[in-house]
């Protein structure tokens, strides 16, 4: 292979890698969206606080991109889709009360 068949075989997976969709975490349904989070709440202490519930892949807190503070929001990835439901349920047990 010269260097000319490289350089297109290199532009064609690029171009491929571009129209192949990411996988939506929405449809995965593994994947729940938490409010009123204490601001100075990190990734690792929601990690803690859900891992009671399931494993959990990651957690992501959503910050202000003028301020890079805390929105006191944050979403959380389950390893395992069931785990989601199973934490709705429970959060709705407790907040309920």
């Amino acid at each position: 292979m010269d260097e000319e068949e490289e350089e297109e075989d290199s532009e064609d997976k690029d171009e491929a890698k571009k129209a192949a969709p990411k996988p939506s975490d929405v449809n995965e349904g593994k994947t729940v969206f938490l409010r009123n989070i204490p601001f100075d709440a990190t990734p690792e202490s929601l990690k803690m606080a859900f891992h009671d519930y399931a494993p959990v892949a990651f957690a992501i807190i959503v910050k202000d991109r003028a301020t890079g503070m805390s929105k006191g929001t944050a979403f959380v990835k389950f390893k395992v889709r069931e785990s989601e439901n199973k934490t709705e349920e429970e959060l709705s047990r407790h907040t309920s009360q």
